[in-house]
């Protein structure tokens, strides 16, 4: 069995804790939670003044680099 990459288990992770903070339905998708916690990431953001779109593109930069090695990863994988 393929080791789940560390990465997508800390995001797993984040996501879950952020689900239980917001108290978060458990019939709410995955996509919504992602979107909901950016949404709140761009008030946080905002709020100490810290450029959102360029830390998104910073990012992309970086998850970039990191698929590098394996460029099916930059595609997904149903299974993460």
């Amino acid at each position: 069995m393929k080791r789940m990459d560390p990465r997508i288990r800390a995001a797993r992770a984040a996501l879950a804790a952020y689900d239980r903070i917001k108290k978060t339905s458990s019939a709410q998708s995955t996509d919504e939670s992602v979107c909901d916690l950016l949404t709140d990431l761009r008030h946080y953001c905002a709020k100490h003044e810290i450029d959102i779109e360029q830390a998104i593109e910073r990012s992309l930069g970086h998850f970039e680099a990191e698929c590098q090695d394996d460029p099916a990863k930059l595609a997904g994988s149903p299974a993460d």
